[in-house]
């Protein structure tokens, strides 16, 4: 009897062990995403740049324009009733070295459920949303619940904001005052105050600014009660945090991939960088997700700056062929060089608001860049592969300039190689087995160079490349 007693707890512990390990290695799945997010691509407005009126009601009018370029989201950047307070102690860093001296920073908010009139009225922001709905485009806005500005209506009940051990409201890095989610009252507010944002103006999600630094079981309450009332709510959080793709977000930024991205592209680290990076993202995040991909916003300076043009092109290319949600701030198509990253622009009353002249675009060489951006874009939408498929490394005799992956789904192959160095070189791809012995239907899909630069030859592709070149074709 003790001899089967001691069996049977061994087999139990065996197992229990077994279930263990399994659990521990079993990856957590992120949460399924509407597909009008997963498949789309993202286009920012800053409003105060984005026309030389600064308004929704101009902004509108540019719509067709958007749409006509292939983008089929509008992230539009916050437009709530911003902190007029002229202390420039609770001005952030970027403000203060500012030469517009102006008060009205977009992420310094002062009531949450007001329209700022810098902007525009209610009316403007519901004729801006169904616009864009008819003209198919989805709408995301951007949510600010992390701080406020020290003139925020809820200041009035201290208890809604984070204190010292004096009483004093605490301030943040930007010279914010931040909110305390361990108030419950508040986070009814602030939880009401989404529900009343989308019923009033019923457009389909949220950005949420510095998301990670609210606490995740209130994005997790939040989405639970929009998705009663809008069940494709769509979420995108501005952080770096796997947890919160498992029931809360849709898509993060994702930053360790734009960091990789100026490692490699103007730093001059190894192509490998990118690989590493994506595979480390890749095991960190939750199965499935999913990150925008970006060589631009508005606190960054442009691409052009940043990246150089041929280098920026180049990071698009990837971008816009590797999985995740293609994102483009506005301008970025004609290559506007205004530095948004060192300063807020001021409001419409003001003389320079710092926007974009699109009279440029019909200057030659900008329309050919707008162009570019129109076909990549276009490819982007057209290929099942490019939207839905696997992400597969492909090994190449120049790891350290090249890089090259393939996107599979089903019997779709679509294959990048992008020369990630500001120098001319050939390259040998190395195919795989089931795309060798179909080595002569591959179809040059969008190119840098031109096609007899191209060759294929015992299961391998050879390229010519130019400086920051690319090839992207389709088997």
């Amino acid at each position: 009897m003790k001899k089967c007693v001691l069996i049977t707890s061994i087999c139990v512990f065996f197992w229990m062990n077994i279930y263990s390990s399994n659990t521990e290695t079993k990856k957590v799945k992120a949460k399924e995403v509407p597909e009008w997010l997963s498949n789309g691509i993202m286009y920012q407005i800053w409003p105060r740049s984005f026309t030389v009126e600064g308004t929704l009601s101009a902004a509108r009018k540019k719509l067709p324009e958007i749409k006509e370029l292939g983008a089929t989201i509008v992230y539009l950047c916050p437009i709530m009733l911003q902190d007029r307070g002229i202390n420039k102690e609770f001005w952030s860093p970027r403000q203060q070295a500012s030469h517009a001296n102006n008060p009205r920073n977009p992420y310094r908010i002062m009531d949450y459920t007001k329209i700022d009139p810098e902007y525009g009225t209610e009316d403007d922001l519901k004729n801006f949303i169904e616009t864009s709905h008819y003209l198919g485009l989805r709408v995301l806005m951007d949510l600010v619940y992390l701080h406020t500005g020290p003139n925020n209506v809820l200041t009035k009940n201290p208890d809604n904001y984070k204190r010292d051990s004096h009483g004093n409201f605490i301030k943040n890095q930007w010279g914010f005052y931040d909110l305390n989610y361990d108030n419950e009252e508040l986070r009814e507010f602030l939880l009401k105050n989404m529900i009343d944002w989308i019923k009033k103006y019923d457009f389909d999600g949220w950005r949420c600014d510095v998301s990670a630094g609210v606490p995740l079981d209130f994005w997790e309450e939040a989405r639970i009660r929009m998705e009663k009332i809008k069940p494709d709510i769509g979420m995108l959080a501005e952080s770096n945090s796997p947890d919160e793709l498992i029931r809360a977000f849709d898509v993060s930024y994702g930053f360790k991939w734009f960091n990789a991205l100026i490692k490699v592209y103007v730093n001059g680290e190894p192509a490998t960088k990118l690989r590493e990076t994506w595979e480390l993202m890749n095991k960190k995040f939750p199965e499935g997700s999913l990150f925008i991909r970006w060589v631009d916003n508005h606190d960054q300076y442009r691409p052009q700056i940043i990246f150089g043009e041929r280098g920026s092109m180049a990071a698009n290319v990837l971008n816009f062929t590797i999985d995740g949600v293609p994102f483009i701030f506005n301008g970025q198509e004609i290559g506007d060089g205004s530095p948004y990253g060192i300063r807020y622009y001021p409001e419409k009353s003001y003389n320079d608001n710092g926007a974009i002249n699109w009279n440029v675009k019909n200057i030659p060489h900008i329309r050919e860049l707008r162009n570019w951006y129109k076909k990549l874009i276009n490819l982007r939408n057209n290929e099942t592969a490019l939207q839905k498929g696997e992400t597969i490394w492909l090994k190449t005799d120049k790891p350290e300039s090249v890089i090259a992956f393939m996107r599979h789904i089903e019997k779709e192959n679509v294959i990048s190689i992008i020369n990630v160095s500001n120098r001319q070189l050939k390259v040998e791809v190395e195919l795989p087995v089931s795309q060798a012995n179909e080595q002569n239907k591959c179809k040059s899909l969008f190119s840098s160079g031109k096609s007899e630069d191209v060759k294929l030859n015992n299961g391998s592709i050879l390229i010519s490349f130019g400086s920051f070149g690319y090839y992207v074709g389709k088997f």
